[in-house]
């Protein structure tokens, strides 16, 4: 293992007494820890193995979070006989990035290519599970082209649909006029520093206040700044083709009390999507899901989509 570890970066250890007992980490269940060479960068990758696994789950974090913060993904696919690997996308957790490459395509291509290499690894289905902004990020990363037998979202935001945009900001003006005049001088103020703790409405990224403070305060997470840069591409993103031409069974978990995103942002992007494809809300949780029964929700639904893709 090359690089920092979290045994080293222990940040990670202040959200367990906030989860339920059995999606907690101690020493007696932790994952392996790797570093994966990817275009001249080294990725941090968690590992759960399993035995055999029926598939493989990649999961794919948000603006907030980084690969351990995913940790009950990674425990609960464990219990269930997948393998799951974590990473720690570029810039955020122990992944470092060039501020110049700190962007959200550089994001959708890691993904792609991680995808591809557990498929090629394992000759496993591979599932993409994205939490918050990975959600969209899984379906950008299988527009990319990467090999996936499915995708399982807590949320699905088309961050290019006006509506959007107007309803993550405190006000409906905030964020359309702030993409507006970052896009006059793009090499200017691509470099302004963001702090992600004050982008808007990050205040709502959990409904419990205590882990609110937490994430605000993680420096690999969503204490980062971030460059300019990365908030403008990720808005602006096109994919290579669009939610019509959907093929890939996909599963949207929503949190059924998410103050941040409501479940009605992502169906205005999922009721585009053809193919087969399942709505689940996990009740009591929150944007980033800590709560019963929710948990155990999203558990028995991902068994049966696992089933569903073949593993």
């Amino acid at each position: 293992m090359k690089g920092p570890t979290y045994i080293e970066h222990d940040g990670w250890r202040r959200y367990q007494p906030h989860l339920p007992e059995r999606y907690r980490l101690s020493e007696r269940n932790l994952p392996g820890e790797q570093s994966w060479p990817w275009d001249g960068l080294q990725v941090h990758l968690d590992r759960y193995e399993t035995p055999d696994p029926a598939a493989v789950i990649v999961g794919l974090h948000g603006g907030g979070g980084y690969g351990r913060m995913l940790a009950p993904i990674g425990l609960l696919a464990q219990r269930l006989g997948l393998e799951a690997v974590l990473p720690d996308m570029p810039g955020y957790g122990l992944s470092p990035v060039p501020r110049r490459r700190f962007t959200y395509e550089n994001w959708v291509a890691c993904a792609r290519d991680l995808i591809a290499v557990e498929h090629e690894r394992s000759d496993r289905p591979v599932i993409a599970f994205g939490g918050s902004m990975g959600g969209m990020l899984a379906w950008h990363a299988a527009a990319a082209g990467a090999p996936l037998a499915g995708i399982v979202a807590t949320t699905l935001l088309d961050t290019r649909d006006p509506h959007i945009r107007r309803e993550l900001g405190r006000t409906p003006w905030e964020i359309p006029l702030a993409l507006r005049l970052l896009s006059l001088a793009p090499a200017l103020s691509d470099r302004l520093p963001i702090p992600m703790a004050h982008v808007p409405s990050m205040t709502a990224i959990a409904n419990d206040p205590a882990v609110v403070a937490i994430i605000r305060h993680d420096p690999l997470g969503g204490g980062r700044v971030v460059p300019a840069r990365f908030l403008r591409t990720w808005f602006d993103y096109q994919p290579q083709r669009g939610p019509h031409t959907n093929t890939l069974p996909v599963l949207l978990a929503h949190p059924g009390e998410d103050h941040w995103t409501p479940t009605g942002l992502s169906q205005r992007f999922y009721d585009k999507l053809t193919g087969p494809k399942q709505l689940v809300i996990l009740e009591n949780c929150g944007h980033f899901p800590l709560e019963e029964p929710g948990l155990a929700q999203l558990e028995t639904a991902l068994q049966e989509f696992a089933e569903q893709v073949g593993a």
